[in-house]
């Protein structure tokens, strides 16, 4: 009988970028962070301020984790194995992970964490969501849809642990949702008794005053080479312009906000500025109930008259990243061949003369005359702006576009009700998005109604792939249909921004609630002669085993995992 097994991927574990004259990497220095002003719960699990979701990160570890571009690797398991039929996966834990007060992981830790997580129905947006607008694509909405741990873990039919390194989960059908259901924060049941995070990552907590500041200091006992940074305080701000301030007036060193001006701030020698991709996606839905929007050639050929690039750079100060798809372009299964999101006017009016319509501003012909909707939201003015660059870049292909502003109340009652022909929308998108719940017929956030069975087959084998081979042939398929049949046409992946102290090293792929994702890497710069910090020991660059998605093994029971996996 044939097994699936783990491969394994080298990756560099530390991969410090060489200090030019000026500088050099020394172990050692304080950052000090923003946290919420007020914090009901450190239950990571109920974290929805992206400051205390990266805080939490920083205490806390997972089974399994995503690298930047989305792809599943391991971090507290070591290695995994799954049988023939696909649904049974049994996790092999690693043997010298202790959480930070000395108590050791184990299975029971992780099926602990597993249930806590199951039984979790709340939304994952970020409180700062757009309210009134859908939030979903992860199975997540501003109404309170269940969240991504929810979603994946329905698909979870047992739990077992038949040792203490062992993790056996059986799905209810093939599929990868059991891997992506093991993304969840690992606790301890004891330590989850008291009143601070106890977890196995790179920090812990040395003190907590009630409304007050945390400290964390490095966790002795982390299972990973130690972080340069030896002590991180977060200090409690009130909201963004007060961090922003902080920032600026050297109270904290480092800050996150989706300030569409934020590159004014950057300034040489003293403050830095990141940007790094959200997981908010705006587009253009097309109501398919109207007849107009049932044309393929309608569709496309609005998503071809729209010059994103030109928005981002008029409207979003290039606060985003392009994108025709829900899919991140960054995605390691994006397939490069099916963008569109660069415009074609010259195709867009070929389309639109197929379709019967003019595509000249006073040109000859039927007059494609729709409407837009769009939130009429104070703290969300650019969509206004968007919509009316949108409103003249059609134009030039000779569409009439109405928008039609709408507070939230009348904004959801027409998008649910479907009294639009288009709507301009946000969704904030998992880490692999829901396709279902954007496109199914009984997806809560297909508000295009579409109905397409070619589109339905290629989000079941997206779900039912495991492999990455079947991840990516999966994927690419689904875009390539998602490309021809247009039920969304996608504008771009919003961007938020890093403002930091200059001498903030080596920060490298941040995304939304992940910025400290490599902060073992990294280090305050100083200058010789500095009398703070101790220099950083040179050692060869060391690697760890880091298993991919699954592959396919060529034997019963064979592995190719990890040194320390290998059996």
């Amino acid at each position: 009988a044939k097994k699936v097994t783990v491969s394994s991927r080298l990756i560099s574990s530390r991969a410090v970028s060489s200090a030019s004259d000026e500088q050099t990497a020394r172990r050692g220095g304080d950052l000090f962070i923003a946290m919420p002003a007020q914090v009901d719960s450190f239950d990571p699990l109920k974290a929805k301020s992206e400051d205390l979701i990266n805080l939490l990160g920083l205490i806390y570890e997972t089974p399994l984790k995503y690298e930047s571009s989305g792809r599943l690797v391991n971090n507290l398991v070591d290695h995994i194995q799954l049988d023939e039929t696909k649904t049974v996966f049994t996790f092999t834990l690693r043997d010298d992970v202790y959480f930070s007060d000395g108590t050791k992981l184990t299975s029971a830790d992780i099926k602990y964490s597993a249930e806590k997580a199951r039984a979790q129905n709340e939304t994952t947006a970020p409180e700062d969501g757009e309210e009134g607008e859908p939030q979903g694509g992860g199975a997540e909405t501003a109404d309170g849809e269940a969240n991504r741990y929810a979603r994946f873990g329905a698909a979870v039919a047992s739990i077992e642990t038949p040792d203490e390194r062992t993790v056996k989960l059986t799905a209810n059908k093939p599929g990868s949702a059991v891997l992506h259901f093991m993304t969840f924060p690992v606790r301890n049941e004891a330590l989850d008794a008291g009143e601070l995070p106890v977890g196995t990552g790179p920090y812990k907590v040395e003190s907590y005053e009630a409304g007050g500041q945390m400290a964390l200091v490095q966790n002795d006992l982390w299972w990973k080479e130690p972080p340069y940074i030896e002590k991180i305080v977060a200090k409690p701000v009130g909201g963004m312009e007060q961090k922003i301030e902080a920032e600026q007036s050297s109270m904290i060193d480092f800050v996150t906000t989706d300030v569409l001006y934020a590159g004014k701030y950057k300034q040489p020698q003293e403050t830095q500025v990141i940007d790094y991709m959200t997981n908010y996606y705006d587009c253009i839905i097309p109501n398919q109930i109207s007849v107009e929007m049932k044309d393929v050639n309608i569709r496309q050929a609005i998503s071809y008259a729209i010059d994103r690039r030109e928005i981002l750079s008029t409207v979003l100060l290039n606060h985003g990243v392009p994108t025709n798809l829900p899919i991140a372009p960054d995605f390691y299964a994006y397939e490069s061949k099916y963008k569109i999101s660069d415009y074609d006017r010259k195709l867009a009016r070929e389309l639109l003369q197929a379709a019967g319509y003019r595509s000249e501003p006073n040109g000859e012909g039927k007059v494609l005359r729709l409407d837009m909707i769009v939130l009429d939201d104070r703290e969300q003015a650019y969509k206004k702006e968007a919509a009316k660059a949108i409103r003249k870049q059609l134009a030039e292909v000779g569409i009439e576009l109405k928008i039609l502003e709408q507070e939230q109340e009348g904004y959801m009652t027409l998008l649910e009700g479907g009294g639009f022909d288009l709507a301009y929308c946000s969704f904030y998108l998992d880490a692999v998005p829901d396709m279902e719940y954007l496109f199914g017929a009984s997806g809560a956030g297909n508000y295009g109604h579409v109905q397409n069975d070619e589109i339905n087959q290629a989000i079941s084998v997206c779900a039912a792939a495991v492999t990455e081979d079947e991840m990516v042939a999966a994927y690419s398929d689904l875009q390539r249909v998602l490309t021809e049949r247009v039920p969304q046409i996608g504008l771009y992946y919003r961007m938020n921004s890093i403002l930091c102290a200059d001498g903030i090293k080596n920060i490298k792929n941040p995304r939304q609630n992940a910025v400290f994702a490599n902060i073992s890497e990294w280090y305050i710069s100083y200058t010789p002669g500095a009398a703070s910090a101790e220099p950083a020991e040179e050692t060869p660059e060391q690697t760890e085993e880091t298993p991919a998605a699954l592959q396919t093994g060529d034997g019963a029971g064979e592995e190719t995992g990890d040194t320390a996996g290998s059996e």
